[in-house]
């Protein structure tokens, strides 16, 4: 080192510790997950796909491993996904996953190893952004070991934990820019090129993360003054998310036109109108009171108060300190970060009222995103007068006891958790089926590879061959339009599956394939 330089070289027992420290952080939520499936006798990662969006989810994914893209019919409530197509979620959402499949193979439990290496590769591009003392450390470990979505959802084969990946990178990637003003030419370049072509990326993989864009546009402007700043972050933000969310359409399989059909006014008065009651009834259904007269037996519910407790509470804390902080006129150049933990809990929270049902989990589960953001910039205030803000206990107490009462309850259950001997009988099983179900990648009919299993069980979807599979009836338009048709061994009585079977040949099915588990009816009209 020359002399008189300024810079000090940490002794080798400092660095071993901030080591050891940033593994943790980068660990936690695989220790905390692997801890919590132990104690219940499960091995965390033989966990298996369940809900209807799960399967889907992971049929696509081994399709991609497969054929390099999903083939048939996929989708959420009526979505058909043509050849070529990345199916309802489009191509964003599909490639995080599916490149690691395409790259190294696609199993029955392979979603956890991902879910896993994008949220400890998230929490390591943070820790490398944000450049956290020791103390700062053991905060990040904490905070993340009572992530809801970081835990929970890290067993399921859904797209909560890369989206939660994201959100965390991209608040690693707000935090750079608002505590280092003046970066280096090499920074610059990564801010005006790797920085939004992430943002993009992220907000095309989910519209809620464009939320990011006004704060990036705000703050990558601050040398302009502040009557430039506002319009100019205002109609930048309004075009890239239009922009955004017209690619991420483009991707998209579009809905069948009798499937999800909502009343849209063509009169923008009456759009608005519309759209402003829709606001106030989701506005009702997260209303505290309201919830909590409602809790009870119902878990969604109960799971519901405590996300809207938390983040109300996390508001209002962060409200009191940037008032009183203004009051007192004193702006000491950390209180920006207190403004960015508010707007990304606000405008998840507003954003989530306009664009969603509340009363589905899919308005917790981001809930929880904006909220595992906003405790992990609150963990990067420094120690004193700007300790992390209390709320942040609330938050771990929070994680606790959603671990205790959703956990164990929902997640880690017999049914998630696979053993030899179910695989084996499912492996010999696919074998089977492949023989029968012969999928063809170059077919020009969207419908040629597509499999509608009657009587829904996740063990048909763990046997069919990758990249096929819908549940449905003959009533809707994939049950009439499907190359293959396949009825489980427990298909209801004898009588209702003879006649669902009747049905299906005078709709130009034949029976190819039959066992003890499974009866297979290829639509003969299509050879």
């Amino acid at each position: 080192m020359n002399k008189g330089s300024s810079l000090t070289v940490p002794p080798p027992a400092e660095k071993i510790c901030r080591l050891g420290l940033a593994a943790l952080v980068v660990s936690s939520p695989l220790l905390t997950a692997w801890i919590l499936t132990a104690l219940e006798g499960f091995d965390l990662f033989r966990a298996l796909p369940l809900w209807s969006d799960e399967i889907w989810w992971h049929l696509q994914y081994g399709a991609m491993s497969e054929y390099g893209r999903p083939l048939g019919y996929f989708g959420f409530i009526g979505t058909h996904a043509p050849v070529g197509t990345f199916a309802c979620w489009g191509m964003y959402a599909m490639l995080p996953v599916g490149l690691l499949a395409r790259l190294f193979g696609w199993g029955l439990h392979t979603f956890v190893y991902c879910n896993f290496f994008y949220l400890a590769l998230a929490n390591l591009v943070f820790i490398l952004l944000a450049r956290p003392s020791k103390r700062g450390l053991v905060l990040l470990a904490v905070t993340n070991m009572m992530q809801y979505v970081t835990i929970c959802y890290s067993v399921t084969a859904m797209s909560e934990a890369v989206r939660c990946a994201m959100s965390v990178i991209l608040a690693g990637i707000m935090y750079r820019i608002l505590t280092v003003p003046e970066p280096t030419r090499r920074q610059f370049i990564l801010r005006v090129t790797a920085a939004p072509l992430f943002l993009a990326f992220a907000t095309c993989f989910d519209l809620v993360l464009g939320l990011y864009i006004p704060v990036y546009l705000f703050l990558m402007l601050r040398k302009q003054p502040l009557r430039r700043r506002l319009p100019v972050t205002a109609a930048g933000s309004a075009g890239a998310l239009l922009l955004l969310k017209m690619a991420r359409d483009l991707t998209c399989a579009p809905y069948l036109p009798d499937q999800g059909a909502k009343f849209v006014p063509t009169d923008l008065r009456m759009k608005i109108m519309s759209g402003f009651f829709a606001f106030l009834k989701r506005l009702k259904d997260v209303d505290l009171l309201t919830l909590l007269s409602k809790m009870g037996g119902d878990q969604s519910i109960t799971v519901q108060f405590w996300f809207c407790s938390l983040m109300y509470a996390a508001m209002i804390v962060l409200c009191w300190r940037v008032i009183a902080a203004a009051r007192a006129r004193r702006w000491d150049g950390t209180r920006p970060l207190d403004l960015l933990c508010l707007y990304i809990l606000a405008s998840c929270w507003g954003g989530l009222l306009l664009l969603y049902d509340t009363n589905t989990w899919s308005f917790m589960r981001h809930y929880s995103v904006a909220i595992c953001s906003a405790m992990l910039l609150a963990a990067m205030a420094p120690r004193g007068q700007n300790r992390p803000w209390q709320v942040m206990a609330a938050a771990c107490l929070a994680g606790a006891v959603l671990f205790l009462t959703v956990f164990t309850n929902s997640f880690a259950t017999a049914g998630r958790f696979s053993s030899d001997r179910q695989e084996a009988a499912w492996a010999a099983e696919r074998d089977a089926l492949a023989e029968a179900i012969v999928l063809d990648e170059d077919a020009a009919d969207p419908w040629a590879n597509t499999v509608v299993p009657y009587g829904f069980t996740t063990e048909q979807y763990y046997c069919l061959p990758y990249g096929v599979g819908i549940n449905t009836a003959m009533s809707d338009p994939a049950g009439q339009q499907a190359r293959y048709a396949i009825l489980g061994g427990n298909y209801d009585d004898a009588a209702s599956r003879e006649g669902t079977v009747q049905d299906l040949a005078a709709a130009g099915y034949k029976v190819i394939y039959e066992d003890e588990s499974f009866l297979v009816m290829k639509k003969q009209a299509r050879a």
